[in-house]
């Protein structure tokens, strides 16, 4: 029983390392939007932003954005639907989009 807790410690501490070693990498890209290179500053928020993501949403978004999955590879490897990976990607894109730019004004026709 205590082996079996000390491996799971063991297995998280990994996976967390490699989550963020990704996000170092993919943070560390040289990156530009409209050919304006993106600050260091930018970049701090932009990875706030990710890790204010709940830990399986934050998973599914880098597992899609970094190493290139796709929904239907990264549902079979949670074990999740196709539908539910798709609606953890919204929540993750909303969730990025919300906490760089604030929350948008609603409109009427949004249903969340």
């Amino acid at each position: 029983m205590e082996e079996d807790r000390e491996e799971d410690k063991r297995t998280n501490a990994g996976l967390k390392d490699q989550a963020a070693a990704a996000l170092a990498l993919t943070l560390a890209r040289p990156t530009a939007v409209n050919d304006v290179p993106i600050t260091r500053a930018e970049l701090a928020k932009r990875e706030a932003a990710v890790r204010s993501l709940r830990r399986r949403d934050r998973e599914i978004y880098l597992a899609h954005r970094l190493d290139d999955m796709s929904y239907a590879a990264i549902a079979e490897a949670t074990g999740l639907s196709v539908a539910q990976v798709e609606r953890a990607m919204t929540r993750a894109i909303i969730g990025i989009n919300r906490r760089l730019h604030g929350a948008p004004q609603r409109r009427w026709w949004w249903p969340f």
